[in-house]
């Protein structure tokens, strides 16, 4: 039997050290202990040692999914490998293209993402502030205002995205998925929702440039719009299956 751990007495800071010794039990006890036949040695930490940080684990590993909730539940950041933060700089750049396309789809996908159920904790896990995303409520709204905008996006008398309050709109929509996402894939909080806030400008004008002609070239805008709604919808779950799942860019 392996003997207990000890945590500092801080509730907070307990919280987020048993998750790393959780973390750094799976990544190198067990299985150190099932390759070399050694016994396992816990891990101690004592409130003297709470100034010890713990290095970065680069591992692809998931392991947030091994977790359980109490351990990870006030950790303001997730103790899992996030992807590296050049790539992430990529991934929130994208994710801020699609808000310039649609503006509530990306955040709604979010939405969805940290509400659905992985082994014992959401598929995205956000703490802190971050974490009301996966409210059923906030799913709720923000599909159904995701909804509208696909409906209202085809009306005659529906404002240009290129109008100030659309651009406005877009742009802070983008900030926020940046911000939002950022425990996930590494970097700066601010840097990344300036670059969500700079893709949802180029999705913006990019957007209606490409409609415009495409729509021109039809003949029809309804049909160029429908599309742009699935492609939103397609690409914003891919982006988000790549920040939660793959190891490609990790």
């Amino acid at each position: 039997m392996c003997a207990p751990i000890s945590f500092p007495d801080h509730p907070r800071q307990e919280s987020c050290d048993a998750a790393r010794s959780f973390h750094s039990l799976l990544m190198t006890g067990f299985s150190g202990a099932a390759s070399q036949k050694q016994p396992y040695v816990p891990i101690r930490i004592s409130k003297h040692e709470q100034h010890l940080q713990i290095p970065p684990i680069h591992r692809t590993d998931n392991i947030g999914q091994l977790l359980p909730r109490h351990l990870w539940g006030k950790c303001d950041t997730p103790p899992f490998p996030v992807i590296q933060p050049r790539m992430g700089y990529v991934l929130v750049l994208l994710l801020g293209v699609l808000t310039g396309l649609r503006t509530l789809t990306p955040i709604a996908v979010m939405c969805w993402f940290a509400y659905m159920r992985g082994t014992v904790q959401p598929v995205l896990l956000l703490t802190g502030w971050r974490s009301f995303i996966g409210n059923p409520i906030s799913v709720g709204v923000f599909s159904l205002m995701a909804l509208g905008e696909y409906v209202g996006d085809k009306l005659p008398n529906t404002p240009s995205r290129t109008s100030p309050i659309g651009v406005a709109g877009r742009v802070l929509f983008g900030v926020a998925v940046g911000v939002i996402i950022a425990p996930r894939v590494g970097g700066h909080h601010l840097l990344k929702g300036l670059t969500g806030g700079i893709g949802a400008l180029l999705g913006t004008y990019g957007g209606w440039y490409i409609r415009t002609k495409l729509s021109a070239r039809v003949g029809k805008d309804w049909p160029v719009a429908n599309l742009e709604d699935w492609f939103t919808i397609a690409a914003s779950i891919l982006l988000l299956n790549v920040i939660t799942h793959s190891d490609l860019f990790r």
